[in-house]
């Protein structure tokens, strides 16, 4: 007799640490676990693994199927898990590369409709095609035509019950195709968990995770130097996690010759609590990550949980048809003097936003009951 599922999740990949949409599903779906929920998770195209894995995690039945299966052998197995496994709602978590290498999911969703049966199902658009933004290249916007033949597909196909998606211009994107979208915002990827910061004199300014290109330097040190004088307060610029190939390289001619003579730390460990600590050290989080993608970016609802003041490097992504949204208060666009933005503004309160998060996805449980 088949299990039944309050819901089941669909990734691309699982491994904690180096896939931020499994990072999420087990954050949530755990919440739900908690709650009482019984909840599955499908991690489709895992790369990190090299044969089927099967474990609970977080109070998740989690099945892991290799990058390296053939198709094929991927939906076979998938058929003999869903045929175990009944569920009354499907939450795809949609990141197209993850799902196929030219990012074509049509075919994946004309498929998954046809296995689920009477189940619902949820699209949450973590990412959107290629080619969408203004800035982007011929080459992109050649691929991106391909891959919006494939959106449409897919959404015929699919026929989902609900589409979501955590940003304000992948909403305004997906109703350019023709679909309605809400939006259910990001929790941080690293809960919270109360630390005592470390004694130290410095103002610490820190990073984590990966440093996006293009990346003005030069003037990150020049107002980070100016910000420390007014606080009389030496620099440490820290940072935590993997910083990306250009990050790395970055990271090592900074700490051979530091600018403004900053203090340079690189924080070691990647547990969630060392990170939570290491968060909570910190009197400035800095993010590379553009101004239109803010509400996207895990880390950077990370920060603002650990209740942090966030200084936001670049504003050079736009999309057609709209302005890029106007950050939260805790967030200095790139435009702004940080000196004088920091003597106006003040760290926000910790909070943790897993719990509304939770209570979308619940919500959405209780409307597939009936």
């Amino acid at each position: 007799m088949a299990e039944l599922l309050d819901i089941v999740f669909l990734t691309a990949g699982s491994k904690p640490g180096k896939d931020g949409v499994g990072d999420y599903v087990r954050r949530v779906g755990g919440e739900l676990a908690s709650r009482g929920y019984s909840v599955g998770w499908l991690a489709w195209r895992d790369p990190h693994v090299l044969e089927v894995k099967r474990r609970v995690d977080h109070g998740i039945m989690l099945m892991r199927l290799p990058a390296a299966m053939t198709e094929l052998a991927r939906r076979e197995r998938a058929i003999e898990w869903w045929q175990s496994h009944h569920t009354r709602l499907v939450s795809w978590q949609l990141t197209p590369y993850g799902f196929h290498r030219r990012g074509w999911v049509g075919a994946l969703g004309v498929w998954l409709r046809q296995q689920m049966g009477d189940a619902q199902v949820q699209l949450m658009v973590h990412e959107i095609w290629v080619g969408a933004k203004r800035e982007s290249s011929p080459r992109e916007r050649v691929a991106g035509h391909s891959q919006v033949v494939s959106w449409r597909r897919m959404l015929r196909g699919l026929h989902p019950n609900w589409v979501h998606t955590q940003s304000l211009p992948y909403q305004h994107m997906l109703r350019r195709l023709g679909q309605d979208a809400g939006i259910i915002p990001l929790c941080g990827n690293i809960p919270v968990v109360e630390a005592t910061p470390p004694p130290d004199d410095h103002f610490r300014a820190g990073f984590f995770g990966t440093l996006y290109e293009p990346l003005d330097e030069a003037a990150l040190f020049d107002e980070l130097q100016r910000l420390g004088q007014h606080l009389r307060r030496p620099v440490k610029v820290l940072a935590a996690g993997h910083l990306g190939r250009h990050g790395e390289a970055r990271w090592e001619r900074w700490q051979a010759e530091p600018p403004h003579g900053f203090a340079f730390e690189r924080v070691k460990g990647k547990a969630p609590d060392t990170i939570s600590g290491y968060l909570q050290s910190l009197d400035l989080g800095m993010t590379t990550t553009p101004v239109a993608l803010l509400e996207k970016s895990g880390t950077v609802a990370s920060m603002q949980e650990h209740g942090l003041r966030v200084r936001v490097l670049r504003d050079d992504v736009s999309f057609p048809g709209m302005r890029n949204p106007k950050p939260a208060a805790n967030l200095c666009p790139p435009r702004e003097d940080l000196v004088a933005w920091w003597q106006q503004s003040e760290d926000p309160p910790k909070h943790s936003r897993l719990p509304e998060v939770a209570d979308a996805y619940e919500r959405l449980i209780q409307e597939a009951r009936g």
